[in-house]
């Protein structure tokens, strides 16, 4: 059988942090809301990068720089430079709530309507403005022109794939149909390789789920146990159903509290998730490769043709998924 192709896929963002409900009180948190530190040490960022390299497996960071028009280009150029030294893929994630900031006037306007922050429902001339504008932040950051995008929340519709494609960006993984899913349909796609609007389409992984509530889950590391990641992993390979892309975040590894002055406290469940997911993808690469999205789009992959069977998960490894998430850190367990 074929190897089985992996690509963990970060979102790297800053926090709003509270500006919006509160803008007198509160403002957003830049390169803290991604280091993550407690007691001295780094329980985001630098946690996974430090699990890659001692796995020898590079990643995918979707770079926000829409930030920018808060923070300006240096505090998410330190972090792109601190992702790039290990040679990991950087690419373009867009979150259009934060061109609010381009108000001067943002407060007053954040009072009289919350931000819209999705990129779906925009008419044309709205979607090419957002993405130029993304788009020339990449490069300012970067120095070098994003090749794939994901959209924030992923939230996204037809229209928006076709200007994507028209400005340029021909591959995404914005698409994750979990939950209710999209309200067009045709959008429900868990995984595999598609085309829209022009578009080549990687979707983040989903597998169904039966408890707590039946249906379908993003492969992420708080929504999957290490039981079921190991069994997700295995049933990929068995089945033959390739890529698999896992969807992370820094704050995956330690919860936020507060906004005024915020706290982090590591989270030591996900943290042992994202190691195992590591680890069990470098002991194994005669059935797993792992690799960039860069490198995924660089062999021009091609459209799914063959019906591919869902993944799902077991039982018993959701009802652990529930403990840990739900149940021990009630009693402060975690």
């Amino acid at each position: 059988m074929e190897k089985i192709k992996v690509i963990i896929s970060f979102d790297i963002e800053f926090n709003i942090n509270g500006a919006f409900s509160n803008p007198d009180m509160c403002s957003p948190l830049g390169a803290a809301s991604l280091v993550r530190s407690h007691s001295g040490q780094e329980h985001g960022l630098g946690f996974a990068l430090a699990c890659l390299e001692q796995h020898q497996l590079r990643g995918t960071f979707f770079l926000e720089t829409l930030c920018s028009h808060w923070f300006g280009i240096s505090e998410m150029r330190k972090i792109a430079q601190s992702i790039a030294v290990n040679q990991h893929d950087l690419q373009l994630h867009l979150h259009p709530c934060w061109t609010t900031f381009k108000n001067p006037d943002w407060k007053t306007a954040a009072r009289e309507a919350n931000p819209n922050d999705s990129i779906a429902n925009r008419t044309s001339d709205e979607l090419r403005e957002i993405i130029v504008d993304a788009k020339k932040l990449f490069v300012e950051i970067t120095d070098k022109n994003p090749t794939i995008f994901r959209t924030g929340n992923l939230e996204i519709d037809r229209e928006a794939f076709r200007i994507f494609y028209e400005q340029g960006l021909k591959y995404s993984s914005s698409l994750g149909a979990a939950g209710k899913g999209y309200a067009d349909k045709t959008l429900n796609l868990h995984h595999g390789v598609h085309k829209i609007e022009g578009v080549t389409e990687i979707p983040v992984s989903c597998y169904f789920s039966q408890i707590p509530n039946k249906g379908w889950r993003l492969f992420t590391i708080p929504g999957s146990s290490t039981k079921e990641i190991e069994h997700l992993l295995d049933f990929a390979y068995q089945h033959q159903i390739s890529p698999i892309v896992i969807l992370v975040h820094a704050s995956d590894f330690s919860p936020q509290s507060g906004h005024i002055q915020p706290q982090f406290k590591p989270n030591y469940f996900n943290q042992d998730r994202f190691n195992f997911l590591c680890s069990m993808l470098a002991e194994n690469r005669d059935r797993f490769s792992t690799l960039t999205f860069d490198e995924f789009c660089n062999e021009t992959p091609a459209a799914t043709t063959d019906i591919m069977p869902s993944l799902s998960a077991p039982i018993s490894g959701a009802l652990i998924r529930i403990l840990q998430n739900n149940v021990l850190p009630r009693v402060g367990i975690n």
